[in-house]
């Protein structure tokens, strides 16, 4: 059975079976009660983070919000077109947004303070140190390393050229006569990439930064991924295939402001593309 199924017919308290803290009770729900609306919930949840950012003065981005709930910005996109949390990406919902178990399992009660009407308790934040602060929401599709690991690493790591961000920008991939430090849990393939243009800054991805991929890890819909096809390559998002064009996939990315920032898909023959690397890490150059 799962969690909410759980907590209806045997009575075992929300808060405890997310987050282990309270007593076990809880109340059997009747059978005809209305199950967890997650299309109702999630609009509800998005202005949690809204307020969350202004509080902690964070950007109200779509990769920031997924860093801080702690999933990758494929699972949040899956999200959006409805699929329901996990269990496990619920707790994190409350234990970093301050929502409800209640609410978040169940669909019952206010959303802050659930069928009780009291604030369910929030563990403790544990801040990460000052070399891991930098690190982004991909890290989350990694194995779970230490902090201090994750961000001093082991090796080097092969730099491969520039990849452009931008409308039509595409660059020859080439190797680097530099490295970067390797971060614990990339696959022996890693590689990092120098980001150009500005097509990618609502995800995160500025000129300036280092970006780590991985083409040992096969790219979620909504991820950012390194792509080279015909030797050319450039950094996008993810989007599968065409919806028009047979025999293609789809990557996605953003005009820049001056320009009104809208939604641009460039479509790209399979048969052609060599690498795909999902972006699992993102940090500024030093």
């Amino acid at each position: 059975m799962d969690l909410e199924t759980i907590a209806r017919k045997c009575g075992i308290s929300p808060t405890w079976l997310l987050t282990g803290q309270g007593e076990p009770e809880g109340r059997t729900i009747p059978d005809d009660a209305p199950r967890a609306d997650w299309a109702a919930q999630y609009p509800v949840i998005m202005q949690a983070w809204k307020k969350y950012a202004a509080e902690n003065k964070l950007p109200m981005s779509e990769l920031q919000f997924a860093k801080e709930a702690g999933i990758t910005h494929g699972k949040h996109q899956a999200w959006k077109k409805g699929q329901r949390p996990s269990s496990d990406d619920l707790e994190k919902l409350a234990s970093v947004f301050g929502l409800h178990p209640d609410w978040l399992l169940l669909g019952m009660g206010d959303p802050r303070t659930g069928m009780d009407g009291k604030k369910a308790a929030r563990p403790q934040k544990i801040e990460l140190p000052e070399s891991a602060q930098h690190l982004t929401a991909y890290q989350q599709e990694l194995p779970p390393v230490p902090p201090l690991q994750a961000a001093m690493g082991a090796g080097k790591l092969p730099v491969m050229g520039l990849a452009p961000c931008s409308v039509q920008g595409w660059e020859t991939g080439r190797r680097m006569a530099v490295d970067v430090e390797r971060l614990a849990g990339l696959g022996p393939d890693a590689f990092a990439v120098l980001p150009i243009g500005d097509s990618m800054e609502p995800e995160g991805i500025r000129e300036g930064m280092v970006c780590y991929c991985d083409p040992d890890r096969a790219p979620e819909e909504g991820d950012a991924v390194y792509v080279e096809a015909d030797g050319r390559a450039t950094i996008k998002i993810w989007s599968g295939d065409s919806p028009e064009r047979a025999g293609m996939i789809r990557l996605t990315g953003w005009l820049p402001k001056r320009n009104g920032g809208k939604v641009f898909h460039v479509d790209v023959a399979k048969e052609s593309i060599t690498i795909i690397a999902p972006c699992v890490f993102v940090k500024r150059r030093a």
